[in-house]
């Protein structure tokens, strides 16, 4: 074959993926659209009834502005967006993948393809160059560091890890000397942020795909523990060792095993979060919104919150295989095999043998067993009296609305509303100390619960801060005391104060 046609036949491989198929659709951009918008968070799911709900209002949106859908049939409306998640969306395209959840329910996660397209999409429509300094900084450091680790010559070796130290250690002394480091360019530091920002974007995809892994691996090694004749022992053994080691299978589940391995790290994750911090309240990005420098304080939560689901889809595969393994008659389940595809043949024969339209030879109808009635229960004579009369009462206590919303949970907005009115102008803002000003009905006990919430939410953290004092009122009217982290905002803090209460009205 020649390169021309080999080349043909692998860039077939990559046109039927999902990821493609997106981009090249007839409502690619619709499609896009509606996933961008509906998935904030791509690294989390939606419970199935509320994603419907959502696409099924920006159906009515776009159809309202003139936007081409696709329709039901020949019907004027749009399709719903039920027929959308489920017909097109996760059966067909694959873009969608649904998950049952502890509580009973489902939610739809997006596929690494869909994530895969979202990206190319925005990066095709960014107008900034990510080929800046730092990232041929860092693409440098990447090639030395690769050629330092393979380098088989042991003295060039030797040499160039003992330049890397005189190197390092002439910045110590500079940094030393100068009390700090230089104040970098804000071009500098804005194409940095810009390198990171990218870079992470990228995770969420590569974690949903080796959740995807697991999952088709999983598929596979069930598969053919129902086909396989060999002994069930043999077998059982085999199978044990192959879910054990499921990431060492294949050599991108080596890679993928390491990566985990690293960003599993607590430490790791706990530095890198701080390090976004630092990063988002550099004084060359004063500029930006609060909403972008909160983008980047939570720039690392896709990751964390990725690898978690990583690691719970792993023991997930593994309970499932124990549980096929223990709980399964395999006799019973290849006989069971053997009889579907039996079935499968038998009905594809018929296929080939009849023309359209015509009736099929197979009963439609369940045949009734043939079976005298069967008493269910005895006959109770207390069953057929009636209950006694209910008593009437008229000294019963009547709801309290006020009562019931009083002693509820913590009413964070209403409390960030009233610090917010308080808030200086100027300088920093103590929040313990405003939370103490605030009227009784505001300072119950729950709502320091709240308040740790809020903190979180904008960043700072609360288990390693400071101790204060909040005076809080119970809901007998008594006050009481509660030691909890102190809050304090500064100008950077105060801005994303703000922007959380825009956004959370």
């Amino acid at each position: 074959m020649s390169e021309l046609l080999s080349t043909y036949d692998q860039l077939g491989i990559s046109f039927e993926k999902s990821t493609l198929q997106l981009l090249r659709s007839q409502w690619s951009q619709a499609y896009l659209a509606l996933l961008i918008t509906a998935f904030p968070d791509r690294s989390k799911g939606i419970r199935a009834e509320l994603l419907h709900a959502r696409i099924e209002s920006y159906l009515e949106e776009l159809d309202q502005a003139g936007v081409e859908l696709p329709r039901q049939g020949d019907a004027e409306r749009p399709l719903n967006g039920r027929d959308l998640c489920v017909q097109q969306w996760m059966r067909k395209n694959r873009w969608l993948a649904l998950h049952p959840l502890e509580t009973g329910e489902t939610e739809y996660r997006l596929t690494s393809d869909a994530i895969e397209a979202m990206e190319v999409v925005e990066r095709l429509g960014s107008t900034e160059a990510l080929l800046s300094s730092p990232r041929v900084e860092m693409i440098i450091k990447a090639i030395e560091s690769t050629a330092l680790m393979v380098n088989p010559d042991y003295e060039e070796g030797l040499a160039q890890r003992k330049a890397q130290l005189a190197r390092a250690q002439k910045e110590l002394d500079e940094y030393i000397e100068n009390g700090g480091a230089g104040e970098a360019s804000a071009t500098t530091v804005r194409a940095s942020v810009a390198n990171v920002m990218d870079l992470l974007r990228q995770v969420p995809s590569d974690m949903r795909r080796i959740e995807e892994l697991l999952i088709d691996q999983g598929n596979r090694l069930l598969e053919d523990f129902r086909d396989d004749e060999r002994p069930p022992g043999e077998i059982v053994g085999d199978y044990l060792e192959q879910s054990k080691n499921i990431f060492e299978a294949t050599e991108s589940g080596r890679v993928y095993s390491g990566a985990l391995e690293a960003l599993s790290s607590v430490e790791l994750n706990g530095a890198l979060s701080d390090n976004l911090k630092i990063i988002a309240n550099a004084p060359a990005l004063e500029d930006l919104s609060p909403e972008e420098k909160l983008e980047i304080r939570r720039a690392w939560n896709p990751v964390r919150s990725g690898v978690e689901s990583v690691l719970k889809q792993r023991r997930k595969s593994s309970h499932t295989i124990r549980s096929s393994l223990t709980q399964h008659d395999i006799v019973k389940d290849r006989e069971l095999a053997r009889e579907l595809r039996s079935l499968e043949k038998l009905a594809w024969e018929w296929a080939r043998a009849y023309k359209r339209g015509q009736r099929s030879p197979f009963s439609l109808e369940i045949g009734k067993a043939e079976t005298e009635s069967v008493t269910r229960a005895l006959y109770d004579p207390e069953g057929h009296r009636p209950p006694p009369p209910l008593v009437e009462n008229d000294t019963g206590e009547t709801a309290n609305l006020h009562e019931l919303i009083r002693k509820g949970g913590p009413k964070t907005r209403a409390v960030a509303k009233a610090i917010a009115d308080s808030l200086p102008t100027t300088g920093e803002a103590n929040v313990t100390e405003l939370f103490n000003e605030l009227d009784s009905e505001l300072r119950r006990e729950v709502e320091i619960c709240g308040l740790m919430q809020l903190a979180t939410d904008l960043g700072i953290n609360v288990e390693t801060g400071e101790k204060a004092v909040y005076r809080t009122v119970a809901l007998d009217g008594r006050g009481s005391t509660w030691t909890a982290p102190r809050i304090v905002l500064d100008d950077h803090l105060k801005s994303a104060f703000q922007a959380w209460r825009e956004l959370h009205g």
